[in-house]
């Protein structure tokens, strides 16, 4: 429920509805997802998006058990945007099905399909799971470049380990030279990751 004050004793239906608190407040320390899928069908409206914010944990049921669905649909807003933060651990957490196809050409719109991370610091992505994530990046930029089908980085410092990255693509497509890199996951070249 919504309208729930939040927390174990009364839990929020969305994700959607953390993160309208979360960036109403700031002072939301940790998100626990239950099981369940997270979908535009259970309700959910992505992206779910925070900027300037720091030391927040998403910690979901597991990766098989808490799902964010994109439903195979394709759309312009990908599941989660961080910019600009420090201190962000995501884990236990299974992203599928999301077809994003964009030509936004703000800062950080062409890394990352289902979730992606600009100019941050300290990130970790624990066992999670990208599959069937198939990011589109549309665009008339003399130079194009998208990073990330499945995760991105543009100048963030990010940490993943134990995820899970199947059937995943990026594709960069333009008038002149462009290029994509890693279906799986992409950091620009001023970022700073590591994957185990």
């Amino acid at each position: 429920d919504d309208a729930a004050a939040g927390g174990v004793a009364a839990p929020l239906k969305t994700v959607s509805e953390a993160f309208r608190r979360l960036n109403a407040s700031g002072e939301i320390e940790t998100i626990h997802l239950a099981a369940g899928t997270y979908s535009a069908t259970s309700g959910e409206s992505f992206p779910c998006e925070w900027d300037y914010g720091f030391n927040l944990r998403i910690v979901g049921a597991g990766k098989d058990a808490t799902v964010f669905d994109g439903e195979g649909v394709t759309t312009a807003n990908r599941f989660l945007r961080f910019g600009n933060c420090g201190g962000i651990a995501l884990s236990g957490i299974g992203f599928r099905n999301l077809k994003l196809e964009t030509a936004d050409q703000t800062l950080g719109a062409a890394q990352g399909g289902a979730v992606m991370f600009s100019a941050s610091a300290d990130v970790t992505v624990t066992d999670c799971a990208f599959t069937g994530i198939d990011f589109a990046f549309r665009c008339a930029l003399a130079w194009p470049i998208a990073y990330g089908g499945g995760l991105g980085a543009l100048m963030t410092r990010i940490a993943v380990s134990g995820c899970d990255f199947t059937s995943n693509t990026c594709l960069c497509a333009a008038d002149g030279y462009a290029r994509a890199l890693g279906g799986a996951a992409g950091f620009s070249p001023d970022s700073y990751g590591t994957i185990s």
